[in-house]
């Protein structure tokens, strides 16, 4: 009997073992499932990190040319100020040469004027 009891024990622990070792391999089932979608996840994923990298270094390109753009557009305004600037005083000299041949040619005018009223002066006597 107690020989009996121990087998009957025996084969409820094995059955009982046997019921466990389905939910473990079941459970394993089901991990290594997940593993597998996970990989084709990430297999997917990769060759979008891959274009999204590409796109990333062809911005940081983009950029840089951008940059050299501005900077040469800068130098040139620069350049373009300067030349204005230049002009500006080329045309302030050339403006106060003009003011000053006006000023000579009013002199002039008075002096004319000056030696007009002289030899209307001298017109007068000669003719008294």
């Amino acid at each position: 009997a107690n020989l009996v009891e121990k087998l009957d024990k025996l084969s409820t622990f094995s059955a009982k073992q046997s019921g466990e070792m389905l939910i473990l391999q079941r459970a394993v089932r089901d991990l290594e499932e997940r593993e597998r979608l996970l990989q084709v996840k990430v297999d997917n994923f990769r060759p979008f990190e891959m274009s999204v990298e590409r796109e990333m270094k062809l911005d940081k390109i983009r950029i840089a040319q951008m940059d050299d753009t501005l900077h040469m557009t800068r130098r040139e305004t620069h350049q373009v100020i300067l030349d204005l600037d230049k002009k500006k005083t080329d045309s302030k000299q050339l403006q106060e040469e003009v003011n000053s041949c006006y000023k000579e040619r009013a002199d002039y005018l008075l002096q004319m004027d000056s030696l007009g009223a002289e030899v209307a002066g001298l017109r007068l006597e000669l003719f008294r």
